[in-house]
């Protein structure tokens, strides 16, 4: 899997680019939320089709976003599927230092997410985590990778 170039250098990262030494299938997405844009998904990875607004403006209805089933240890601020009543949903998950708790939210503070409680124990929500978001398709076509729309794959 590629790794995700450095935004916050932006002469830097064009140099890089035009050097060559960047993939180019991987691009920002936006300083805002920092996602690369993907081609295609990496291997091993799946793609979550985003389905309602509770992420605008950063993730829309109809975006994909490309998850990486191998990186389920919290980080704060990420954004994770977890799976929740038979279904996956795409959260923010953030942990105050030295916490044991989390909290699950949205990235527009006007919506929840999840039919469960927002604050959780760490260890609890540790086993529901099905994969970090690693960044966004290109493009909305059909993939041929697998596709959550919600339900458990």
């Amino acid at each position: 899997m590629a790794e995700s170039p450095d935004t916050t250098n932006l002469s830097g990262f064009l140099a890089d680019l035009k050097a060559g030494k960047l993939d180019p299938d991987i691009l920002p997405l936006c300083p805002k939320n920092g996602l690369p844009v993907y081609a295609e998904p990496s291997q091993g990875c799946f793609v979550h089709v985003v389905q309602d607004k509770v992420h605008s403006p950063f993730l829309v209805r109809g975006d994909r976003v490309v998850i990486d089933p191998a990186e389920t240890e919290i980080r704060s601020g990420e954004l994770y599927i977890i799976r929740s009543d038979q279904r996956h949903e795409l959260v923010q998950i953030r942990q105050a230092p030295k916490s044991l708790c989390v909290r699950l939210s949205a990235l527009n503070p006007e919506y929840q997410v999840c039919s469960a409680d927002s604050v959780i124990l760490r260890n609890r929500l540790e086993k529901h985590i099905v994969g970090r978001v690693i960044g966004i398709l290109r493009n909305r076509a059909a993939v041929a990778q697998p596709v959550t729309n919600g339900r458990v794959l």
